[in-house]
């Protein structure tokens, strides 16, 4: 059936099509079952022809009818999905460069807290306050300490996922 036959098709007063031209294999198929006629003429007024695709572009006969429908159409749709893949690719190295970004600042801000905590644990045991600067280096170290544990943790669990 043509795009022309489709818009002239005649519709009753429920929405059916009441003359439709189906393929000869589907008439076939609808008179094996052996319905009465009445239910027989519900059926082929009920059935329709459902077409799906995956992906961003329609198969490839499809593809062609817009483009005879519209010239130019093909190439439109063509730039269209480029740019939203090029959107789409700017977008992630944005947010791979702004993680970087504030990953690096967060590890430049815990060295300095630790340089910080290192040189106030010098200064205290230099006052004979032993126990502040213990305190002091304790918490530097725990600090680089965690950070060594939590990146081995992620290197295994990267390990265990490849395998």
């Amino acid at each position: 059936m043509s795009d022309q036959d489709s818009a002239q098709t005649p519709i009753d007063s429920d929405g059916a099509i009441t003359s439709v031209q189906l393929p000869e294999d589907v008439m076939e198929e609808v008179k094996q079952i052996g319905l009465p006629p009445d239910a027989e003429r519900k059926l082929i007024k009920t059935i329709s022809k459902t077409t799906t695709f995956r992906g961003p572009l329609p198969p490839s006969e499809e593809f062609a009818k817009y483009e005879s429908v519209l010239p130019g159409s093909a190439e439109r749709m063509l730039a269209c999905m480029e740019l939203e893949q090029k959107h789409r690719h700017d977008m992630n190295k944005i947010g791979i460069d702004l993680t970087y970004i504030s990953e690096r600042r967060g590890q430049d801000y815990a060295f300095i807290i630790m340089i910080l905590l290192v040189l106030g644990a010098i200064i205290c045991a230099y006052l004979d306050k032993e126990v502040i600067g213990g305190l002091m280096l304790a918490a530097a170290s725990l600090g680089a300490v965690k950070k060594f544990i939590d990146g081995r943790v992620i290197h295994k669990t990267a390990q265990d996922e490849s395998e």
